[in-house]
């Protein structure tokens, strides 16, 4: 009782060239397209598992071709203090992204944004970070 979890589920439709994915209260998912150093946002929204007993959750989809980058992460990212104080919010992360990490190439991004956030949070963290990053390679 009182106990839910988040979660994201995604596929990934080489032939078309698109995730597909459903959201449960995740944070938004961002996608770094090949070429542009301004990620798009996906749709974190739904209920979080466990916390009725029948949910619907819907079916999304997200450009997705070859040198795009998937970041995923924990609320920890966008609420975790910060050294010089506030927090980074979604705008934030996406300003740092676009600033740093997105200009690099795709399989460096994630090491470089760990690095970075490490620099940047008050430890220790109230709350778990946990960062997943994918890059598809150029085929």
């Amino acid at each position: 009782m009182g106990q839910y979890t988040t979660a994201f589920y995604g596929v990934i439709d080489r032939t078309y060239n698109v995730l597909r994915y459903s959201s449960a209260a995740t944070p938004s998912s961002q996608v770094i397209m090949p070429g542009t150093q301004i990620p798009i946002i996906g749709n974190g929204e739904g209920f979080p598992l466990g916390m009725f007993d029948e949910s619907d959750y819907e079916n999304r989809e997200l450009a997705f071709p070859p040198g795009a980058s998937l970041l995923l992460y924990s609320d920890a990212v966008t609420e975790g203090k910060l050294v010089h104080g506030g927090r980074f919010h979604e705008q934030g992360l996406i300003e740092l992204i676009r600033k740093t990490i997105a200009i690099l190439p795709g399989k460096q991004r994630l090491n470089a944004l760990i690095n970075l956030l490490n620099k940047q949070f008050v430890h220790p963290l109230a709350d778990d970070l946990t960062l997943v990053s994918l890059y598809r390679e150029n085929e």
